[in-house]
């Protein structure tokens, strides 16, 4: 019998790239918040011993550069499982948007398939296998709506929030490369402020804190790369019901712009809505 799982998207509320190890990875202190956007994935078991994919989205891969083929594969593996499974898409997350579509594809993938497949692959070892996809990966294998990270990603500290967050997200006309925003951006690698402190302000519930803290290391690379989205924002900021804050969320290209209640961000994107090619009015998950 098949199985729909709602893959859900994600914001960076705070971003700091703190270091750099000696295999290339980036080390990271950040808060991932899940949003009301995401997409739908439907996983139909097959006889073959092969793994497919369809996607409502043209632009996504669907051979194994796909991080949700990556992750059947790798559970296959793994597991020794021989099953097969065709996994449809439907795409509401843009790709290269730093909204964590793909690993949150990939996760989705992680538990339906363990679940499906009856492999019984205890959670602290499926993270294992997340990690090994993609940092983003373990955050969405978990249960939980918020959490802060650190290290590549392994480090996660599951945090309950207050309230949701009022938000419209701007996404203009290309993506941008994860790996080529932290080859390319400079870095200070100091660690910033109090992790427990950041952590406080985040979780509290006031959108006004919330948008004092905010913040994205990869930021300024991003905007001195991309003029647009630096004239994106300068329109966001220009509108008529103004934002509490705008900040380029993970790698971007997206920006969220954070407002104080639902109806100062829908009366946004009716004013907004021509500004960019995605424009999406969302919450963060309580």
């Amino acid at each position: 019998m098949e199985k729909t799982i709602l893959a859900h998207g994600k914001v960076n509320l705070y971003l700091k790239v703190t270091g750099k190890r000696s295999d290339g990875y980036h080390l990271l202190r950040s808060f991932f918040h899940k949003i009301s956007l995401c997409d739908e994935l439907t996983f139909f078991p097959t006889k073959a011993n092969k793994i497919t994919i369809k996607c409502s989205d043209p632009n996504v891969p669907l051979d194994e550069s796909n991080l949700a083929v990556k992750a059947a594969k790798a559970l296959a593996k793994i597991t020794g499982c021989n099953r097969g499974v065709l996994i449809n898409i439907v795409k509401h997350i843009p790709i290269g948007s730093g909204l964590g579509g793909g690993s949150s594809n990939a996760a989705a993938t992680l538990l339906a398939l363990n679940n499906l497949w009856k492999t019984k692959v205890r959670h602290e070892d499926l993270l294992k296998i997340a990690l090994n996809l993609g940092a983003d990966v373990p955050f969405f294998t978990s249960n939980y709506s918020a959490a802060w990270i650190e290290g590549i990603g392994e480090v996660i500290l599951p945090v309950s929030v207050n309230s949701s967050l009022n938000m419209v997200l701007f996404k203009p006309d290309f993506p941008i490369s994860s790996s080529t925003a932290f080859t390319n951006s400079k870095f200070n690698f100091v660690s910033g402020p109090n992790g427990k402190t950041l952590i406080e302000k985040l979780i509290g519930g006031d959108p006004f804190i919330v948008g004092a803290t905010m913040q994205n290391d990869l930021q300024p690379w991003a905007f001195d790369c991309y003029r647009e989205l630096a004239e994106l924002k300068t329109s966001i900021l220009r509108g008529n019901t103004k934002p509490i804050a705008v900040t380029m969320t993970g790698s971007g290209s997206t920006l969220m712009a954070l407002y104080e209640n639902s109806e100062a961000s829908n009366k946004a994107y009716k004013e907004l809505s021509n500004i960019s090619k995605f424009v999406k009015v969302v919450t963060t998950l309580a």
